[in-house]
């Protein structure tokens, strides 16, 4: 049963790669030779649809992989703030327990003096 959904899987992946590929080489065929004003700050230009659209989407890209990176960063860099007060944190405890196992031994030995000074 497993074998069959796996088969299925990989069937419906390679009809959406066809068909993705058919949509690009439609695109490319039909937009071969049409052009589109486009604005380059100082004038208009008439650049290619297809270099046009490759553009936008590589630049669609790069965008979305540097978003990604920043957020990335942005996390690593929230855990490492996490973490460092975590430490802090655990230093802080280990200083008062450092400090109240000295408070209890010199309780006990105070205790013990005591008791030794009334026999």
């Amino acid at each position: 049963m497993a074998l069959a959904f796996k088969r299925i899987k990989v069937y419906v992946r390679l009809i959406v790669l066809v068909a993705m590929a058919l949509a690009v080489g439609t695109l490319v065929i039909n937009n071969r030779s049409n052009t589109a004003t486009v604005w380059f700050l100082d004038e208009y230009q008439d650049v290619n649809v297809l270099w046009l659209t490759l553009c936008v989407g590589l630049g669609s890209i790069v965008s979305y992989w540097l978003m990604g990176t920043l957020m990335s960063l942005r996390r690593d860099m929230r855990e490492l703030d996490q973490a460092a007060k975590l430490q802090k944190r655990e230093a802080e405890q280990q200083a008062l327990a450092k400090k109240l196992t000295e408070q209890e031994q010199r309780i006990d030995e105070k205790v013990k003096n005591a008791l030794a000074d009334e026999e």
